[in-house]
Parts: structure tokens; C-alpha cells; sequence
């Protein structure tokens, strides 16, 4: 009977505990609000581990009511890690997931954006993610979401995509009177259809479609040329600012011939002053290739010398010239997604001051920590009892000091990406041992011994 009872108390208690348990549950989204399913969701330090449903909802029962970190997860996703804390009365936190690895190809990179066009190109009426509700993905709407889910270190910020080759005409994706062009010189050089708007052809890089180049470079003028070039309008003389991005990224494929990718602008003097990059040879399977506007491109020893803010300031064209090299060869380049990639995304960090003192005197050799969930430093201070954290992330953090002898009470503090935060003095106490009486008793010392009445008895 008593056992029994004690059953029944502990399922009724089990119950009640259930009951009572906080719970933390909430939904993971990602591009265009969609829910992302079979996420994995961790919490740390329970190591409780769940999976989204198909509607992106997950729910976990944490041990107690404390501040934990929540890890989410997906396939091709970036990973997304905050702090909660859980009442007793339980949390709801709902967590939004960037695109990462879009290819799987084990790496975050250009590629990623676009199998990420291609994958999301038609949208639904009233898509959250068409942001410009003409019906499609287009680069303003990649625009709108990288520039507030992307922004992880290491990542592009933006980009603009110029074209893609998925249409049948010659309409490019943007600028809307952009469009692709071959050119050639006045000599034996041959070209189906030289100056003619050029209309992608059957397949093209993860894609149905890319522009096909085919060309003979000839022989009876002394600088020859053949090129196939994108505008930013309907001829040569349409400029475009592209001093907010850092370089492009293209899709080549080839027959081993050497390539000349040069830049167009209006400030250059003759087509012979163009900034370019040589490319020694253009495989026979795809391959992308990133070029720093700043850095990977030259200018020729002769002609007028311009900086290369001018010429992105005023650029007219993106050329892929045959070399001359390759004369009387029937030759063909096929090119796809060609893309201009914005500037890489530094994280706001900021300058963190303090000084540590006892009684207003500096305090020098303290051991300054301060503590945030992807930051941990520690720092001496100096004779002026000052430390310096010099660049410390967003985030929150506990800062505290120590030094023999000393301690200083912990501080809470919030570093939002501000240039320089100025904490002040970090007041320090002089920590004095007090020796606690071993008992109520007398002692005494015997051959060394130290021997204590307990009891007070006078038997020790």
C-alpha cells in the first residue's frame, strides 16, 4: 500500500513537473519568410536537439529557467546562434535563415548567388521576396535581402545581376537597355554577325542557356580584334557608376585560347588605353572567374593614364577580346552570369576603454576580461591602471577586473558597433582575508601540533 502510494505521488509529481517545465518554441524561416523544414535546433548547454516540421515550427523543453544559446541549422543554409532566455512562463524566439551554400559545393562564394537566381527566378503574386512586385526575382529584390539577411563576414553584400542568358531574345536582366555585342576590325577578321545584338544559344553554366562567341581572328591588319562586349545601353556611349562594387564574376568556357577581359569607359583615351586582364587560357569546361575591379586590372604603358575610379565611374562596356595570338583559328566562347559583386561586409566593431583604480589610484596588472558569446579578451592593465580592447563586435558583454589581493564587481554592458565606448573607472576593492576561529575552545601547540579543545572540556 505504501509503495503504491509513493507510485502514484511520483507520477503525480512527474506530471506536475511536466507541466510546469518552460517551453521554448518558435519557427524558422528563410528567404521570402518561406519556413525552412528539418532544421536542426540545438540548445546549449541542455544539448537539446530537435527538427523543424514542415511548417518550420520546432518546440524544446529546456532544464530549468536560464539563459541559453539556441544553434539553428540547415542544409546550404547559413548557420544562425543567439542567446535566450527561458522564464517560467517559457519563450517564443523565431529564427530567420540566410541562403549559404546554394550549390553545395562545400563553399559560401558568387556561385552561391547564382544557383540562387536560377533557383528562385519566378515568384509567386504577392512573394514577400519581390520586393519591386513586378512578378520575378530580379537584382533589386536580391538587393533588398542581401543587404539585411546576408551580412555575415566574408560574404558578398550585394551584387547586381547583368545578365543570366535564360531569355530567348536579346534583352539582358538589367540595366533594361543593356545588351550584348560583337565587334571586329576593318581586315579578314570573321563574325556571324558582327554588331548585331547577340541572343544566348542552347547550353549554357548550371543553366539551359549562355551567349555562344564564334569568331576567326585574321591576319591582314597588324592589330586584329574580335570581341564580344556587354553594354549598359543600347551603344558604347551609355555610361554606368559601378564605383560601388568591387569586381565581377563571369562564367567562361572555351578551346584553350588565351582571352583579353577589358574595361570600356569614357575616360580612357583609345581602346588601346583600356583597363584588361589576361587570361592565359579558357578551358573547355565551365568555369567562373572573379575579377577585382582595383586590383586585378591594368592599364597599358602607353596612352593616357587614368585612375580606375574614373573608369568605373564612367564605364561603357565589359569586353572578352580574342588574343592576337590566335589568328586564323575557328575559335568559339561561350559566356553566362555575368554578375557585379558589391563590397565585402565588415562587421561594426568597436574601440572599448577602461580604467581600472582602487579608492581613484590607478590599479595596475589587473587581469580586464570581458565576455560576450563570440568574443572572450583579456588584457593587463597599464600603469595609468588603463585598458584598451581595440576592436570588440556587436554584441553583449560582461566585463570584469582582477588582480591578487583585488577584484571589481562585473559589468553589463551593450557594444553596438559605436566607434569608441568609454567605460570610465572600474571601481576595484582590496580583498582582506579574515581568519576564521577554528573553534569555541582554548588551543594549544604540542611538539608542533596544533591541538584544539573543540568542546571546551579542557580535553583536547
Amino acid at each position: 500500500m505504501r509503495a503504491a502510494t509513493i507510485a502514484i505521488f511520483s507520477q503525480l509529481l512527474g506530471a506536475a513537473f511536466s507541466l510546469a517545465a518552460p517551453q521554448l518554441a518558435g519557427r524558422v524561416t528563410g528567404l521570402g519568410h518561406r519556413p525552412v523544414a528539418d532544421a536542426t535546433v540545438v540548445l546549449l548547454p541542455d544539448l537539446a536537439v530537435t527538427r523543424t516540421d514542415s511548417a518550420g515550427c520546432y518546440a524544446l523543453t529546456p532544464s530549468g529557467y536560464s539563459a541559453f544559446q539556441l544553434h539553428v541549422s540547415a542544409p546550404h543554409m547559413l548557420a544562425q546562434r543567439q542567446r535566450v532566455a527561458v522564464e517560467t512562463g517559457g519563450a517564443a524566439v523565431d529564427v530567420q535563415l540566410a541562403p549559404g551554400d546554394e550549390n553545395a559545393d562545400g563553399r559560401l562564394d558568387l556561385l552561391d548567388a547564382i544557383a540562387l537566381v536560377q533557383r528562385f527566378g519566378p515568384v509567386a503574386a504577392n512573394d514577400p521576396l519581390d520586393a519591386d512586385g513586378n512578378g520575378a526575382l530580379s537584382a533589386q529584390d536580391l538587393e533588398v535581402w542581401y543587404d539585411t539577411c546576408w551580412q555575415a563576414e566574408g560574404h558578398w553584400r550585394s551584387f547586381v545581376l547583368l545578365d543570366d542568358a535564360e531569355h530567348a531574345g536579346p534583352a539582358v536582366v538589367y540595366p533594361p537597355q543593356g545588351r550584348w555585342q560583337t565587334h571586329k576590325d576593318q581586315g579578314s577578321t570573321t563574325l556571324p554577325a558582327p554588331g548585331v545584338a547577340v541572343t544566348p544559344s542552347a547550353g549554357g553554366y548550371l543553366s539551359s542557356r549562355a551567349y555562344q562567341f564564334r569568331y576567326v581572328l585574321g591576319s591582314t591588319v597588324q592589330n586584329p580584334f574580335a570581341l564580344i562586349r556587354f553594354l549598359f545601353g543600347q551603344n558604347d556611349q551609355v555610361t554606368f557608376d559601378a564605383r560601388a562594387y568591387e569586381g565581377f564574376a563571369v562564367a567562361l568556357r572555351g578551346e584553350g585560347q588565351p582571352l583579353i577581359v577589358s574595361l570600356k569607359s569614357a575616360v580612357t583615351s583609345d581602346d588601346w588605353a583600356e583597363y584588361f586582364v589576361r587570361i592565359p587560357e579558357v578551358p573547355r569546361e565551365w568555369r567562373v572567374y572573379e575579377f577585382d575591379f582595383r586590383q586585378d586590372f591594368h592599364q597599358p604603358s602607353w596612352g593616357q593614364r587614368e585612375s580606375s575610379e574614373d573608369v568605373l565611374r564612367t564605364l561603357q562596356a565589359v569586353q572578352f577580346k580574342a588574343d592576337e595570338s590566335s589568328r586564323d583559328r575557328a575559335l568559339s566562347l561561350w559566356i553566362d552570369n555575368l554578375l557585379f559583386y558589391g563590397r565585402l561586409y565588415e562587421p561594426p566593431t568597436t574601440q572599448v576603454n577602461v580604467r581600472v583604480a582602487e579608492q581613484g589610484q590607478p590599479l595596475p596588472a589587473a587581469v580586464v576580461t570581458i565576455d560576450g558569446l563570440d568574443c572572450r579578451r583579456q588584457a593587463l592593465s597599464d600603469l595609468r591602471g588603463e585598458v584598451l580592447f581595440p576592436a570588440v563586435p556587436a554584441g553583449s558583454y560582461r566585463l570584469w577586473a582582477w588582480r591578487p589581493g583585488y577584484a571589481t564587481d562585473t559589468l553589463a554592458l551593450q557594444v553596438e558597433g559605436q566607434e569608441r565606448l568609454d567605460l570610465g573607472s572600474l571601481g576595484a576593492r582590496r580583498l582582506i582575508p579574515v581568519p576564521k576561529p577554528l573553534s569555541r575552545g582554548p588551543v594549544r601547540v604540542v611538539n608542533g601540533r596544533l591541538e584544539v579543545d573543540f568542546d571546551g572540556d579542557t580535553v583536547y
